[in-house]
């Protein structure tokens, strides 16, 4: 291939052969841009970008959901749930009310953002938001987030 065919070759499938009118996008790969751009929107907003407000005893308070913390944590929402299981994160103090048609009518697992930023510093310090972090259980980042949980609140 000549260095002319090279320049030219990723404009050959932009239009239609012999033609000046360009091609139309293809249902496929259409969907393929779109999913796309969703994921690198959905990357480029930070972990705070959607709070859920929130009434507790007639106070407005800025709540998380589970993927705000993951997001914060570099964790999928799958692993800050086991965590919570296994004990290596407390339990979340507040929940939505429970919503129907969710497995057992749970509600949503919500954090204030002192708990999130809390939990954030602490990992960092613990190494696990590294390139190859340790498992939480190797660390002292339970017992840290324990002992500050009831601060945060």
């Amino acid at each position: 291939m000549t260095d002319l065919q090279a320049l030219f070759a990723p404009l050959q499938d932009e239009y239609y052969p012999g033609s000046k009118r360009k091609r139309r996008e293809s249902q496929e790969m259409r969907q393929e841009r779109l999913v796309e751009e969703r994921r690198v929107a959905r990357e480029d907003e930070s972990w705070d970008a959607h709070p859920v407000e929130v009434w507790v005893k007639g106070a407005k308070y800025e709540m998380f959901r589970v993927g705000a913390l993951a997001k914060a944590l570099g964790r999928d929402s799958v692993t800050i749930r086991a965590w919570m299981r296994k004990g290596w994160l407390p339990r979340n103090s507040f929940q939505t009310s429970p919503v129907v048609g969710s497995r057992g009518d749970a509600g949503r697992r919500l954090w204030t953002r002192r708990q999130i930023e809390g939990i954030a510093q602490i990992a960092k310090e613990e190494g696990l938001l590294s390139e190859k972090p340790p498992r939480p259980v190797d660390t002292n980042f339970t017992r840290r987030v324990v002992a500050a949980w009831r601060s945060w609140l």
